[in-house]
Formats: structure tokens, sequence, C-alpha cells
């Protein structure tokens, strides 16, 4: 099971869904009340995690879609960023919670970047955060763990301090 929080609007309570493996799934929220801007966290089993903030705006100058991947069978995570906005950006990935170097890139409009990491080392988690320079609201935030079949462990990150982000901008 998967729950939406809508960070603008707590009172609102979560959206629940279900989504069978190798499925997508899809749902809208209205942004008028908030002059475009959203703040999503998505919850899930074994530390799933996603967070996504930013302005939605027509003909948007700097936008990056953001897409997670792993296969079966390896503790590798697969990044691909694209531009999808009318101007080139640049982006940083940053580890929230293992200790790698952060990754800085400069990327045209409608192209895309592709990053891979092993997480071996880290029992098959991961903790990132992808952010644009040029626009200080735009947070895409990833967490969990790949599955791969073998036996696992808790989380090496687990009990350390928590990070939450917020900003009053947004």
């Amino acid at each position: 099971m998967l729950h939406v929080y809508d960070r603008l609007r707590l009172e609102r309570g979560p959206r629940r869904y279900t989504v069978e493996a190798g499925k997508q799934l899809a749902g809208s929220w209205d942004t008028a009340e908030d002059d475009g801007r959203y703040d999503l966290w998505v919850l899930g089993p074994n530390g799933f995690h996603r967070h996504c903030a930013g302005r939605i705006a027509p003909n948007a100058q700097y936008a990056l879609e953001v897409r997670a991947a792993y296969g079966s069978g390896d503790a590798e995570l697969r990044l691909s960023v694209r531009n999808t906005g009318a101007r080139a950006c640049t982006f940083t990935i940053e580890d929230q919670a293992y200790g790698r170097p952060a990754a800085t890139q400069a990327i045209e409009a409608g192209l895309e970047a592709a990053y891979a990491w092993p997480l071996e080392d880290n029992g098959g988690w991961y903790d990132f955060t992808v952010r644009i320079a040029e626009d200080p609201v735009f947070v895409r935030r990833l967490a969990g763990r790949v599955e791969t079949g073998r036996p696992s462990t808790s989380d090496p990150a687990m009990g350390r301090e928590a990070i939450l982000e917020w900003n009053a901008q947004a």
C-alpha cells in the first residue's frame, strides 16, 4: 500500500493506493489554491519514500523528470534525469544517508542523463535527493531498498538523525 500526503494540505489526510508489480499509477492534485505549488510525500513498504516538491508553471524554464529503476537480482539503483524544461539547467544528486559523494551536472533542454549506483555495501538501501540549482523549490527525494531476493538487512541508516526538509517558499 502506498500513502500519498499533500504536505501543503495535510488536513485532507493521505490518499491510499495499491499497485501490482510492474504496473503504473497516475494521480492528480489541484494546485490552483497553492499558486501552482506542490509538495507530495509517497510512503510505502520497505522504507519506500518519494518526495516531490516544486511549482507547476506553463512553459517552465527549469524542469526535470527523475525516474528510478532496478532489476531483480542486482542491488543497483539506476536513475534517469531528463530536462523537460525550456532551458539548460544544473542539477545535483545528493546521497542523504550513506556517504556517497554528490554528483552535479549541467544538462541542456530535452536531454537525458543516466546514473547507476551499486548498493551492496549498504544492503540495497538508498536515499538520494535531486535538486535544480536554478529552481530552489524543486526537490525529488527517492529512498527505499532494492529487493534482490537474497537475505536482507535492516537499513544501516536506521536510528540516525532523521532528515526532514521544509521549504516555506515552495
